[in-house]
């Protein structure tokens, strides 16, 4: 049946079963678009948490997006989201890999993205359901290597992303930024952008969100 989005907090109401892909409770997968392969892991060795995302094909294109999704739904008005980028397998410069808030899991839903490939930092907004992706930029990652913190916050209404390494932050323009005060499905966001499986690993994947808990 149709996924229920409210279903995180009872159990068994059509959502993925979080231990289809052992993921922790709350979360979910979900493939966007057409994607020739997408699979998610969850590990936790060592009292270090790590998400595995492997995903075959996939890209932000002007109308629609084919990418692979492992989030959960986030109700709160002040929060905030991190996640830290630590290898992307093989590294590509058409693997793209990092965090997401999106309206929606249609292909053409509003959505703001942060991540990186293995040349640069990107960052996209897509403002209105079915519009095209109207802001992309994109900074060197010259000599900055692994790990990278990507970020969500909310504040007084409004999500700004973030994205930083050791000793260095990119300075995301403002225009970067989209309304908050809603309910959005935020989590990570992998695409390979070629017919080759990527692998993206993420530590420290972690929420202040009050509404649903740590």
């Amino acid at each position: 049946g149709k996924a229920d989005l409210n279903s995180e907090t009872k159990p068994g109401m059509g959502m993925v079963a979080a231990t289809d892909y052992d993921l922790p409770t709350r979360w979910t997968h979900q493939p966007i678009g057409g994607l020739s392969y997408s699979h998610a892991e969850y590990h936790t060795n060592n009292q270090q948490i790590r998400f595995d995302l492997s995903v075959g094909g996939g890209g932000f294109r002007t109308n629609d997006d084919d990418f692979f999704f492992v989030y959960k739904t986030n109700e709160s008005k002040e929060f905030t989201f991190a996640a830290t980028l630590v290898k992307i397998d093989p590294p590509s410069t058409s693997s793209i890999c990092g965090i997401m808030i999106r309206e929606s899991k249609t292909v053409n839903s509003s959505f703001l993205f942060i991540g990186a490939s293995s040349e640069h930092f990107l960052v996209y907004l897509r403002e209105t359901n079915g519009g095209p992706i109207l802001e992309s930029q994109q900074a060197s990652r010259s000599g900055r290597l692994d790990p990278i913190t990507f970020q969500f916050h909310q504040k007084e209404g409004v999500i700004m992303p973030d994205c930083s390494i050791p000793d260095w932050r990119w300075p995301v323009p403002q225009k970067f930024a989209i309304k908050g005060n809603r309910p959005m499905l935020v989590g990570l966001a992998v695409c390979s952008g070629s017919s080759t499986n990527t692998m993206a690993q993420f530590i420290k994947v972690s929420d202040d969100d009050p509404t649903n808990g740590k």
